[in-house]
C-alpha cells in the first residue's frame, strides 16, 4: 500500500443546520514488473525469462494478477530459444490499475561457421593447402577439429597418399549447437612412370632393332609421350638405322614431373667383307711352312679380327 489519507465531508443547509462525516481513501502502489535481466545465449540453445507483477491492489483488488508475453503465453515464466536477438514484452496487472509494462532482451551469438573446402585433384609430388576461417559462437573457446588428429589448425598443407583422401573438419565452442562441418575429398595421380626399351642397342649396318615404350600414373587425359620430339603413335615398332641415333624419350603430362630416359642404337659404319691373301712362298719337297692370310675389315670394331691361318696340307709336287 502507498498512503492511506482521510477525506472529511460536511454540509450545512439554510438554518445553518450542519453534518461532517469523513472517509477513510487507501492508494496502492503501481503496477510493476519485476522481470529477468537481459541476457546472451548461444545459438542454437534456450532461455527461461520471468516476469512477475508487483504493487497494485493485492487485498480489494479484481479478478486476480496476470502476466501476458508479447509471445501470446500467460506464465511468469517463459522459455524461449530465438535465432536472432530478440526483445520480449511482458504486461502484468489485476484488473483494477494501470498494467505494467516492461522487456526482457536475449542477445543470440552468432551461428558457428567454418568455410567450405572445394574438392581437388593432385598429380604425384603436389601438395593442396587449405586456409579455414571459422567464426560465431564464443571466441574465447572456438575450436576446430580434423577427423585425422594429426592434422591441426586452420592453415594446413596437405600430402595425401595416392587415390582419394576423404577430410572432414568442424568447429565448436562447447556451447552452440549444431557444430559447423565442412566435408571435401582429394584424389592424387598415380606417379608419372614410363620407360624405353630397345631389343639390341648395337646393330650391324642394315639391321633392325625393336623399340618397347611403356609408361603409368600420371594424368592419362593428358599424358603424352615423344622418341626425338616424335610420337609415333604406337608402343612397339621396329627401327633399322643407318647410323649411329641418340634416342629421348619424353612423358609428360602438363602437371607430374616429366620422364625423361635417354638411349642411343650404335651401328657399325658399313658391312662386313673378307679378304683372302695367300703370301707366296717356297716349299722344300716334303715341307709344309706354308700358309694362307686372311684378313677382315669393315663390320663392328669388336668383331674385326685380323689374323694367320697355318696351313699344314702337304705339297707335293
Amino acid at each position: 500500500m502507498a498512503d492511506t489519507f482521510v477525506v472529511v465531508l460536511g454540509v450545512t443547509d439554510y438554518c445553518l443546520n450542519s453534518s461532517v462525516d469523513q472517509q477513510k481513501v487507501m492508494t496502492y502502489e503501481a503496477i510493476g514488473i519485476e522481470k529477468s535481466n537481459d541476457t546472451t545465449i548461444c545459438y542454437g540453445t534456450s532461455v527461461t525469462i520471468v516476469g512477475n507483477v508487483v504493487g497494485g491492489d493485492r487485498i480489494h483488488g479484481g479478478p486476480g494478477f496476470y502476466t501476458r508475453w508479447s509471445t501470446g503465453e500467460f506464465t511468469a515464466g517463459i522459455t524461449v530459444k530465438p535465432t536472432v536477438t530478440t526483445t520480449y514484452y511482458v504486461w502484468g496487472g489485476e484488473g483494477c490499475s494501470l498494467e505494467g509494462e516492461d522487456s526482457v532482451k536475449v542477445t543470440v551469438l552468432p551461428k558457428l561457421y567454418i568455410n567450405n573446402v572445394l574438392d581437388s585433384i593432385l598429380c604425384f609430388g603436389q601438395t593442396y593447402t587449405v586456409n579455414l576461417r571459422d567464426t560465431g559462437g564464443i571466441d574465447a573457446s572456438r575450436k576446430v577439429f580434423w577427423s585425422d588428429p594429426f592434422i591441426l589448425g586452420t592453415n594446413v598443407v596437405l600430402n595425401p597418399d595416392t587415390g582419394t583422401t576423404n577430410y572432414r573438419v568442424w568447429v565448436e565452442d562447447g556451447c552452440s549447437t549444431p557444430n559447423d562441418t565442412t566435408e571435401f575429398s582429394i584424389y592424387r595421380h598415380p606417379e608419372l612412370l614410363g620407360d624405353l626399351v630397345l631389343d639390341k642397342d648395337t646393330l650391324c649396318f642394315g639391321d633392325s632393332t625393336q623399340i618397347r615404350v611403356s609408361f603409368t600414373g600420371g594424368k592419362p587425359s593428358t599424358r603424352a609421350w615423344s622418341i626425338n620430339g616424335i610420337s609415333p603413335g604406337i608402343t612397339v615398332f621396329k627401327v633399322a638405322p643407318a647410323m649411329d641415333t641418340p634416342l629421348r624419350f619424353e612423358l609428360k603430362d602438363g602437371c607430374s614431373a616429366d620422364v625423361v630416359k635417354l638411349d642411343t642404337i650404335v651401328v657399325s659404319g658399313k658391312r662386313i667383307s673378307h679378304k683372302v691373301v695367300a703370301s707366296d712362298t717356297l716349299l722344300c719337297y716334303y715341307e709344309t711352312n706354308g700358309f694362307i692370310k686372311v684378313s677382315v675389315s669393315g663390320g663392328e670394331i669388336p668383331t674385326l679380327i685380323v689374323g694367320v691361318m697355318p696351313w699344314e696340307q702337304r705339297i707335293h709336287q
